[in-house]
Parts: structure tokens; sequence; C-alpha cells
């Protein structure tokens, strides 16, 4: 596996991994307060959070949004505030929305996100903040935590699954895999999981070698560590043994 081949290298030389703050993105806030929203000052206006059936009330334009942005389409936390209008999908439809009423949340999170500060995690941190983030969904990554060689079996089942679906001219991503090849269900299933993190763990691989890397983001609420971001970069360090430092935020009196 060349990153973590890399990784390990790295680790064992003498030049530290260096952090930088975490990467704000308002969908990852907007995600944990909509099942905290208690927790929010009584301003915001707590109707953005409608997510009944016929409505999905997280804006699409939060999607794109990350700040510091590093892609040309996607959109800074000023790019998103200067918008008259998001779009929600209702009944299944797009509609535009007047995006005023979102403003004061993302305002708060701004200010929130930035009083972070970079923090030295601990083993005992990293696992309190994957039982704490599995309470609301949000600790995929706990799974590399149960099983310390899960990544040398994911990458074994995609490169076996892969090395087979692209004889035929297929990829992963692709409907109808498992009927076409029944016997390679389970090595599908782990190499489709693989890929989801594959990526973020070549660009991993790219910022060590440049010198930097954005830290994961926990946000801190009564005692409790939330993962805000960077799910695939804590299994990449859990992978690699790396105890990393975190883009701690804690939630003040509301």
């Amino acid at each position: 596996m060349k990153y973590l081949k890399l990784y390990e290298e790295f680790v064992s030389s003498d030049t530290p991994v260096n952090y930088k703050k975490g990467e704000f993105e308002i969908k990852e806030l907007f995600r944990i307060f909509a099942k905290m929203q208690d927790k929010l000052p009584k301003e915001i206006d707590r109707s953005i959070f409608d997510m009944s059936d016929e409505r999905l009330g997280e804006p699409e334009e939060f999607e794109r949004h990350i700040d510091p942005k590093f892609e040309s389409e996607q959109r800074t936390t000023q790019e998103l505030l200067d918008m008259k209008e998001y779009t929600l999908k209702i009944n299944g439809e797009k509609v535009p929305v007047d995006s005023e009423k979102y403003k004061p949340f993302i305002k708060f999170c701004q200010e929130l996100f930035n009083k972070g500060q970079l923090v030295q995690a601990s083993r005992q941190d990293i696992e309190k903040i994957a039982q704490d983030s599995n309470s609301i969904d949000r600790g995929d990554f706990s799974e590399f935590l149960k099983d310390v060689n899960l990544i040398k079996k994911l990458q074994t089942s995609y490169d076996k699954a892969y090395g087979e679906i692209s004889k035929h001219g297929l990829n992963l991503h692709q409907t109808g895999l498992f009927d076409k090849f029944p016997e390679l269900k389970d090595d599908i299933q782990k190499a489709q999981h693989y890929d989801y993190y594959k990526n973020t763990w070549n660009i991993l691989d790219k910022q060590i070698k440049e010198g930097q890397v954005s830290a994961s983001s926990v946000l801190e609420i009564d005692g409790k560590m939330y993962l805000v971001g960077g799910n695939r970069r804590m299994a990449f360090y859990i992978g690699s043994g790396i105890n990393p430092k975190i883009w701690k935020i804690k939630l003040w009196n509301t």
C-alpha cells in the first residue's frame, strides 16, 4: 500500500508531522447541531433543521463549502454568506429558499470553529472521540480501532476484486456487480469500502510529503467529543499507529 508504506517510513524518521488548523465545513456542524439543537443560542432559527421525509433541511450549497478552499468549485464562508438563495430538496424537487435565516447559524459556527486549538490527542482521546461520535452516528473510523489490520484486509480485497472486475472493463461503482460476480460479493463490498477511504489517504500522502496536514476537527460539548470532520484521516492515523493532533473546538455556554 503506497501511502501506508510511505507513512511507516516517514514516522520512523526524525521528521515530525506538521499539523495545521482544521478545515471549516459547515455541513459537518450542521449535521451535529441538527441532533443537538438545544445546545445552540436562542437566536438560531431551529426551522433550518427540518429533516422531514418531504424536506431535506440541509442546503445543497453546504456540501461544497470548505474554508480555506483548495478547488475552484468549492465555496468559502464569505461566498456562502454572500448568496441570496440556497437550494433545498422538497418533495424530491429542488426549491430555492431565502438564505437569511441560515446565516446566523453559519456565523455562529464560523466563530466557534475559529476559536479552536491544535491539541495533541492520546490513544485514550481517540477512543473517547470514537465512542462519543458513535452515539450520534459519526464514528465510522472506530472500526479501525477494533481491528488494527483492517486497512490491509480491505486493500487485499480491493486488489482481488478490482483486478478481476477490470478485466471485464467494469469498475467498482457499477450496478449489478454482485449478480455478475457472486463469488466476489464479500471482496467487492470490502473493495468499495476501501475505495471510499483511499483517495483521501492518497491526498494525505501528498500533504505529508509537502510538510503539512490539516487536522481532524473535534467539537467538545458537555465533556463529550464529537468528530466534526476528518473521518478518513482518523482511520489513516489509527491504521498507521499514530496519535495525531486534532483541531479541538469547545462549545461555550449558550
